[in-house]
């Protein structure tokens, strides 16, 4: 039997940590339940109680019910919680905010939803392959501009902020037709050099214009001069990726 166990825990990681967040998240869960909250009157069911212990232990901060519910004795709990589901407690995954999110720009939206989706121990290292020939190592500025080459993904993930950038205006007066998705639809549209397009629905406007006429062109059609610009660059770039296809490899995402 202590053969088995010692050949499963060093043959299946997997297994060792769904043990280890499971046996630590629902130890959480009985110490929250043991404890009494900060209104007595206010009783916490038991589904939130599990689901912040798992939050906390995974460091993942996402709340059912508000932390001024818990008592003094419950906050330190999770904060245990926190510093033992991971190497340190840290600002990244930390999701404490006293800021209202939605509140900000939608540029600012799309690099934080980035930056959640970027591993904790992303890094930016030079590329030394053994693929490479003597000559193309001593070629330093070739090697330089392909370690600063950026992934598709990347590349994609910027034209988004910026037309959230210059259509920020119509981003605030109309919601409904200008959103995240709708400029990410049409930017991936082009740079897949596809033409698909969700529209302009003058319907969905929140201000409603009696000289406002839908037409067959695309979403497009109704953004700045600098948005038609920048995805113009977007349309020739989707068109020569072909040529980007090994970029990104100098960031390591572990």
């Amino acid at each position: 039997m202590k053969n088995s166990c010692q050949f499963i825990c060093q043959n299946n990681p997997l297994f060792v940590q769904v043990t280890y967040f499971a046996l630590i998240s629902f130890a959480g869960y009985a110490a929250l339940k043991i404890l009494k909250p900060r209104d007595n009157s206010n009783t916490l069911r038991d589904l939130d109680l599990l689901f912040t212990s798992v939050s906390a232990s995974t460091v993942s901060s996402m709340a059912t019910v508000e932390m001024e519910d818990f008592s003094s004795a419950q906050l330190w709990v999770l904060t245990i919680l926190m510093l033992i589901g991971t190497e340190s407690a840290n600002a990244r995954h930390a999701g404490e905010s006293v800021v209202d999110l939605s509140s900000l720009s939608s540029a600012i939206l799309v690099l934080y939803t980035i930056m959640m989706y970027l591993p904790g121990y992303t890094m930016f290292l030079p590329r030394y392959d053994d693929g490479y020939s003597k000559s193309e190592m001593r070629n330093n500025r070739k090697r330089l501009l392909e370690n600063w080459i950026f992934s598709q993904m990347s590349y994609l993930a910027i034209f988004v902020m910026l037309i959230c950038i210059t259509e920020r205006e119509s981003v605030t007066t109309d919601p409904l037709n200008f959103n995240v998705f709708s400029i990410l639809f049409e930017v991936v549209s082009a740079y897949g050099n596809v033409g698909f397009s969700v529209g302009y629905s003058c319907k969905r406007s929140l201000n409603h214009d009696v000289h406002c006429k839908d037409a067959s062109y695309g979403f497009v059609g109704k953004w700045s001069d600098n948005g038609k610009a920048i995805l113009i660059i977007v349309m020739v770039f989707g068109r020569l990726k072909m040529f980007n296809m090994k970029g990104g490899k100098a960031w390591k995402l572990r």
